[in-house]
C-alpha cells in the first residue's frame, strides 16, 4: 500500500509548475544601477551638446551685436558656424539653435548646377518672320483677339 501512495505522491509532484534552466545570477539592483549609468551618459552628452552650441549661439551674437536678418558676411558666418557645430550635435539641432534654415544651409553646401541653355527648335521662326507676326499681333484690329482667332482672320 505504500508503494500506491508513493506513487501517488510522484505524479501529483511531477504536475507541479516549477521553473526550468538555471537559476538566475543577475540581481535588480545591478540592472537598475547599469540602466542608470546608461541614462548619465545620455544626459552627460546631451549637456556637452547644449553647452557647444551655447558657446557658438554667443560667438554669433558678439559677432552679429543684434539679431537682424543675416545678409552677406554674416549669413557666411552662422553658415561656418552650423557646420563648426553640426558633427558634435547634428546638422538639424545646429540649424535650429542658430535660426538658420536647414535647406539654406544643404544648399550651400551642393550648389545646383546650371543648367546649360535650350537648344534653338528647328521648326523656330526667323528674326524676320517672328517680327513680321508681332506687327500684325499688335495691329488695331486685332488688339482685343487671340492669336489663334488672328491666324483664322488672315487666313481667309
Amino acid at each position: 500500500m505504500k508503494w500506491r501512495r508513493d506513487r501517488e505522491a510522484s505524479i501529483q509532484q511531477g504536475l507541479e509548475p516549477r521553473k526550468r534552466g538555471p537559476k538566475s545570477t543577475r540581481s535588480p539592483l545591478g540592472d537598475e544601477n547599469a540602466k542608470l549609468q546608461r541614462e548619465n551618459e545620455r544626459l552627460t552628452e546631451q549637456l556637452r551638446k547644449a553647452e557647444l552650441i551655447i558657446d557658438v549661439q554667443k560667438k554669433v551674437a558678439a559677432l552679429l551685436g543684434a539679431p537682424i536678418p543675416p545678409v552677406g558676411s554674416e549669413r557666411t558666418a552662422l553658415m561656418a558656424a552650423v557646420k563648426e557645430l553640426a558633427p558634435d550635435v547634428g546638422i538639424h539641432a545646429a540649424c535650429d539653435a542658430l535660426c538658420v534654415v536647414r535647406s539654406s544651409f544643404y544648399r550651400q553646401q551642393h550648389p545646383a548646377p546650371v543648367a546649360e541653355p535650350r537648344p534653338r527648335p528647328a521648326r523656330a521662326l526667323s528674326a524676320a518672320e517672328r517680327e513680321t507676326v508681332l506687327t500684325h499681333l499688335h495691329e488695331e484690329r486685332f488688339q482685343d483677339r487671340s492669336p489663334a482667332a488672328v491666324q483664322a482672320t488672315l487666313i481667309r
